[in-house]
């Protein structure tokens, strides 16, 4: 249900005029007695990930920590389970330019994420101390790693167990997200292209804190590299990791890239949590190609910075089961046009 207009004006101290509700979030736009429209964001049910109050408390937090970078919406007031913020409408998200055939905001979209990373890497104390004081850090530092271990015990049920080798590699990447060191800094939680709104060229926001915490943010940067929810195939990400590393300087290319690997190996995973549902549909639907694009994706990513070769032994040999067992996904991914959706 929208929040009523008496609320949205107790907030702001202005009257409202109207209050529409965006669906299917828990968004709505009011527009203001002055003119201005803004957006309105509510508290979800319980039964979602990191339900109510914390997805209220860790985007008020993360955007009022962030407020003079000048890369989220401007946080306008909150209260009364609200949040009441800049209307940056009407304007596309990064997917949306990418379906239309407009890739030249990618690589702002990188450079953006760079900026976020580099204003707040070293600032987890001062965070935790204060705005983030009701958040538990661990926990913020683990939430990338759920359902991990579901996708490899799945693997392995369709006949390609991990190997002790691989099992050491993966123990080891976890053990870094979770303590990542030059690493930690903030992230939205939710780094995925659709999150990114454009503005015009070179000028973009990030939104969707709902998740926010520090974490290692190289883990995060699975978009860049693998397909993520959305799409079965991605670009060569060479151009827009070197945006990202311009603006967050992170130590040496082979540092730099077991950490994106790992990543890329936890998110590989994480995708095959769902194996059993997607293995039941129907010959043709596209989760199966872009499940066996992730585990390539991941492998090529690790080849490319020369890292972790049982875990890549381990992807490319479920991408190869899976070829097999889906004659209808087994098709060469490099035919099709980068950003190809699977919806």
């Amino acid at each position: 249900m929208s929040p009523s207009a008496a609320t949205i004006e107790r907030l702001l101290g202005v009257p409202v005029v109207s209050v529409e509700r965006v669906a299917p979030w828990e968004v709505a736009r009011a527009t203001l007695a002055d003119g201005r429209t803004v957006i309105v964001k509510w508290g979800r049910a319980e039964g979602v990930d990191r339900a109510e109050p914390e997805r209220f408390l860790a985007e008020r937090s993360a955007l009022e920590f962030v407020a003079d970078l000048g890369l989220t919406p401007k946080l306008l007031a909150a209260g009364d389970g609200l949040l009441v913020m800049e209307d940056l409408g009407p304007r596309p998200s990064l997917r949306e330019l990418l379906l239309d055939g407009d890739d030249t905001a990618l690589v702002d979209f990188a450079r953006t994420l760079g900026r976020l990373h580099a204003a707040t890497v070293g600032r987890a104390e001062e965070y935790y101390a204060g705005l983030g004081a009701w958040a538990d850090p661990s926990a913020d530092r683990g939430a990338f790693l759920a359902l991990w271990q579901d996708g490899v015990d799945h693997l392995a049920d369709f006949g390609v167990p991990m190997s002790t080798a691989a099992a050491h590699e993966l123990a080891a990447v976890i053990e870094e997200i979770l303590e990542p060191g030059p690493f930690l800094a903030l992230s939205n939680g939710d780094v995925g292209l659709n999150n990114y709104l454009v503005l015009g060229p070179g000028d973009g926001r990030l939104i969707d804190f709902e998740a926010a915490g520090f974490r290692s943010v190289l883990a995060e940067m699975t978009d860049i590299f693998t397909p993520g929810p959305m799409w079965v195939t991605l670009d060569d990400p060479a151009p827009l990791e070197a945006a990202y590393r311009a603006e967050f300087d992170v130590v040496d290319d082979r540092t730099f890239g077991r950490a994106v690997a790992g990543g890329v190996f936890v998110w590989a995973a994480r995708r095959f949590a769902t194996l059993p549902k997607i293995d039941a549909r129907p010959a043709g639907e596209l989760s199966r190609p872009h499940r066996i694009a992730t585990l390539e994706a991941a492998a090529a990513t690790a080849e490319r910075f020369g890292c972790l070769p049982a875990l890549t032994g381990w992807t490319l040999a479920g991408a190869a089961m899976l070829r097999k067992r889906w004659p209808d996904a087994d098709i060469d991914l490099a035919a099709l046009p980068p950003y190809t959706t699977r919806t």
